[in-house]
This record gives structure tokens, C-alpha cells and sequence, in this order.
């Protein structure tokens, strides 16, 4: 009896060790994720070219 009762005591703790790496696992994909976007996010600056109308008069009024 002493026996059966060890063996079911390793099964939950192997059971627990999967649980516990697979939570791991899952954490570290998601910080991957999170640092793969971050990456993204500073190379995708957005570039705006504004001008000055006054300027952009003055490139007409010669005609």
C-alpha cells in the first residue's frame, strides 16, 4: 500500500512540474512577443513633412 501511495505522489508532483514549466514557457513567449512589437513600434516612426505656406506661395509667384 505504502508503494501505490508513492507512485501517486510522484504522478501529482510530475503533473505539477509540466503545469509549472508549461506557465513558464507560455511567460517567456509573451515577453518575446512584447519586445518583438516594442521593436517594431521604434522603427516605425512616423515622418510628417510640413511646409510653410508662405514658402510654398513664393515657389508660383515667378510664373
Amino acid at each position: 500500500m505504502g508503494c501505490i501511495m508513492v507512485m501517486e505522489l510522484g504522478k501529482k508532483k510530475k503533473k505539477l512540474i509540466k503545469s509549472i514549466l508549461w506557465r513558464i514557457k507560455a511567460e517567456i513567449k509573451k515577453m518575446k512577443k512584447k519586445m518583438r512589437s516594442r521593436r517594431h513600434k521604434k522603427n516605425k516612426r512616423q515622418v510628417s513633412f510640413n511646409y510653410d505656406p508662405l514658402s510654398y506661395s513664393l515657389n508660383f509667384d515667378s510664373l
